[in-house]
């Protein structure tokens, strides 16, 4: 059993950070094709990640939207995001160009992470849309 960790006033990064120091081997999450990750590994693609972001200009404050499935490199972002101090604002996969569009101004967002294809839908054309709606509000 993982013992618990006293989580009061803590930013996400800073409940990552200290999962994966007490418990680096801990198993944190299992996906359907049987991968595991533990909570040290995850930090380690959470730091990469987040300097992937950096690198593209995403830091503190930076608006990022993502419509992504549930897997472990959603989880990544969400964690890198975070410890860049990045606004994240998910958005539900069933919508689609007119709302992303609206949603993505109205949030001023600076970064649009979309899957190439999930459920049969192409997300980057679907993302590209957006962008032109965008642009005529």
């Amino acid at each position: 059993m993982i013992a618990p960790l006293d989580t009061r006033g803590k930013s996400l990064w800073e409940l990552i950070d200290d999962r994966a120091t007490a418990t680096p081997d801990a198993r944190m999450s299992v996906d359907e094709a049987g991968r595991t990750l533990t909570f040290g590994e995850y930090r380690s693609h959470v730091l990469r990640t987040a300097a992937g972001f950096h690198d593209m200009g995403i830091g503190e404050e930076s608006a990022v939207s993502w419509i992504l499935p549930s897997r472990f490199e959603t989880l990544y972002v969400v964690g890198a995001l975070a410890y860049l101090g990045a606004v994240q604002n998910p958005i539900l996969p069933v919508l689609r160009h007119r709302e992303v569009g609206f949603i993505t101004n109205q949030t001023g967002c600076e970064l649009l992470l979309v899957p190439r294809t999930f459920r049969g839908f192409d997300y980057p054309t679907m993302a590209a849309e957006a962008a032109n709606d965008v642009a005529a509000f």
